[in-house]
């Protein structure tokens, strides 16, 4: 008779309870940064001028570069690895149209400063990719809703957003939380739009996966309006 081997069954247990951990619900979805935390995103956009299909992508760095007292933390987002394409042509791109940017934001992932690169837009933009955390645990099927505060000093607009929890999925090695998001701008004609996913790690509150289109939004660098598709995933 074989004789069962306990090591392997130690780890399947340890395994299974560390999935059943992550996956419990209700699911609390707390951000939880560490000053020197680095994450890695591939990033996607594609959206069309003039009848002209502009991709671009990259590779962004994430670092946590503080956290005060309160919960703020700070985080570093540089970009390599980048290329732009329009139609079937690379569009040449250099260094200096990527400077690293800093943002701060509070606990629940509301954006309070940039700095560094800043074009016409910027915190615009930075709102309709930003995700606000519940203030309580969740169960699949709740839902829950935040705002963005118009700021003339940084162009920022009133923007409402609503989430609603899908359930448990899989990222490639990282366990996810799948929420539908849907945000709004609050202007007075051509509001900016965000409907799609996120997959949030229930672990430490950080994006696995986003997954949205836009409507009418703001692209740095651009004078119009376009309707896109984004895509990041967070590199294992």
């Amino acid at each position: 008779m074989t004789k069962p081997n306990l090591a392997k069954i130690s780890a399947l247990v340890a395994a299974l309870g560390l999935i059943a951990l992550v996956f419990a619900t209700p699911f609390t979805l707390k951000r939880q940064p560490k000053t020197g935390d680095t994450i890695k995103y591939r990033f996607a956009m594609i959206f069309n001028v003039n009848g002209v299909d502009v991709t671009y992508t990259s590779l962004l760095t994430d670092r946590v570069t503080s956290v005060d007292p309160s919960g703020n933390y700070t985080v570093q987002t540089t970009q390599t690895e980048f290329k732009a394409t329009l139609g079937d042509q690379d569009a040449p791109m250099k260094s200096t149209d990527v400077q690293p940017t800093y943002t701060t934001y509070s606990p629940s992932g509301a954006i309070l400063q940039i700095r560094g690169q800043q074009p016409e837009n910027a915190y615009r933009v930075a709102n309709l990719g930003a995700v606000h955390l519940p203030d309580k645990p969740v169960n699949i099927g709740d839902t829950w809703s935040a705002s963005v505060q118009p700021d003339a000093s940084t162009g920022t607009v009133a923007l409402a957003a609503t989430y609603n929890v899908i359930g448990p999925q899989e990222i490639g090695p990282y366990g996810a939380v799948a929420v539908k998001l849907s945000y709004k701008e609050a202007t007075a004609s051509n509001p900016a739009m965000s409907d799609g996913t996120v997959w949030i790690n229930p672990a430490d509150g950080t994006v696995v996966k986003m997954d949205v289109d836009w409507k009418n939004a703001p692209v740095l660098g651009l004078t119009t309006h376009v309707n896109a598709h984004l895509n990041y995933t967070r590199e294992p």
